[in-house]
């Protein structure tokens, strides 16, 4: 096994994978501990990304971590590029595959403003986060809030790296092709998400209130 280290300052999200050309079997641990004996077990993976890869991502606390980078077997060796990123988003919520996601910005801060092409007020909004083995096309629609009974006229942002990296692709109302025929406050956006980090933000639109409950669906 091979091992690393790392630090946070303060909570955080942070993203782990193997790329090992799935010419062998990896399997990745986060331990924490003393440096002679980090022996409580944080998190592990096996198997991730569609092959032998092994991936990792997940809210960790601040302290000193350790990545035991190992493998299934006495056979099961090769060379490997460990990525790791780490980003100062430790309240965003994770995305843990497709489907809808239920939330509501009632009693949430103003933490972030879109930028150009698309505006909003300076509304509360809530953030959630997602890791990709590798670049992929991802939908973010709110397009089926009304049926969950949302009241919020929804802005969509999506940023890489971190919840205040780089936007990515936002969408108000459905404008233009994204239209939601099912309700004019929802909004709908597609975008190619680099591998690792990426940041959906739920914000508020233009219409009242500015605050609600919303339903984002992920595909």
């Amino acid at each position: 096994d091979v091992w690393f280290r790392f630090t946070l300052a303060a909570r955080e999200v942070v993203y782990l994978d193997v790329a090992d050309g799935n010419a062998w079997n990896s399997i990745l641990q986060v331990r924490q501990g003393s440096c002679t004996s980090p022996a409580t077990s944080v998190a592990c993976q096996d198997d991730s990304c569609g092959g032998v890869r092994s991936q990792w991502y997940g809210t960790l606390d601040a302290g000193t971590y350790y990545v035991v980078l190992d493998s299934t077997g006495p056979a099961q060796v090769g060379d490997y590029s460990l990525f790791y990123q780490h980003a100062p988003c430790g309240g965003s919520r994770p995305i843990t595959g497709n489907g809808d996601f239920d939330g509501t910005t009632v009693g949430q801060v103003n933490d972030y403003t879109v930028a150009a092409p698309c505006s909003g007020r300076a509304a509360a909004d809530v953030d959630y986060y997602l890791g990709l083995c590798s670049a992929r096309s991802v939908t973010a629609t709110t397009c089926n809030s009304v049926t969950a009974g949302a009241t919020l006229d929804t802005l969509l942002y999506f940023r890489s790296g971190s919840c205040t990296g780089p936007q990515v692709a936002c969408n108000d109302n459905g404008a233009g092709p994204t239209f939601c025929a099912t309700w004019f406050r929802s909004s709908t956006l597609t975008a190619t998400l680099p591998k690792g980090l990426s940041f959906l933000i739920v914000d508020g639109g233009w219409t009242l209130p500015v605050e609600g409950a919303y339903r984002v669906t992920i595909s």
